[in-house]
C-alpha cells in the first residue's frame, strides 16, 4: 500500500508509463497515469502533487502543458523526461519553471532525486523516508 505523494505520469509511450509506474509504486509513491496532456487536463488533477512528462507528445506538447499550468497559476512541480532534448528546449523548460529536465534513457536514481527535489525533499529518495 502506498502512502506517498501522487505523481502524475504523462507520456504517449506505454512502455515509459508502465516502467515509471512500477518504479514509483515500488518506492512508495502513488501514481496517476495519463497517455496525453489532454487526458491529464480532462481527467482531474486535484490529487497530483508533481508531474513527469515528455516534451514532445501528440496534441498538447509537454512545453505547452507547462505553459498552460503556469498561466493558470498552478504551482505543481514539473519534471521533463524526454528523448528530444537540446539546450534551447532545456533552457525554455527551466525558464518556465521545470524542476528538472532529463534526457532519456534515465537512470532510476536520477528520476527519484528529481522527484525528491521537486517535492522539496532533496535529502530523501523515497517519499516516506
Amino acid at each position: 500500500m502506498t502512502h506517498g505523494p501522487t505523481i502524475g505520469l504523462i507520456d504517449d509511450d506505454v512502455n515509459i508509463r508502465v516502467a515509471l509506474d512500477s518504479l514509483l509504486r515500488a518506492v512508495g509513491y502513488q501514481t496517476a497515469v495519463f497517455s496525453s496532456a489532454s487526458e491529464f487536463l480532462e481527467c482531474g488533477r486535484e490529487n497530483v502533487q508533481c508531474i513527469i512528462l515528455d516534451i514532445r507528445m501528440p496534441g498538447i506538447s509537454g512545453l505547452e502543458l507547462q505553459s498552460r499550468l503556469a498561466s493558470e497559476g498552478c504551482g505543481m512541480p514539473v519534471i521533463f523526461m524526454t528523448g528530444h532534448l537540446n539546450d534551447r528546449i532545456k533552457e525554455r523548460a527551466i525558464r518556465n519553471g521545470a524542476r528538472c529536465v532529463l534526457s532519456k534513457p534515465v537512470e532510476q536514481g536520477d528520476i527519484l532525486r528529481c522527484i525528491a527535489h521537486a517535492l522539496g525533499k532533496e535529502g530523501n529518495i523515497a517519499p516516506d523516508a
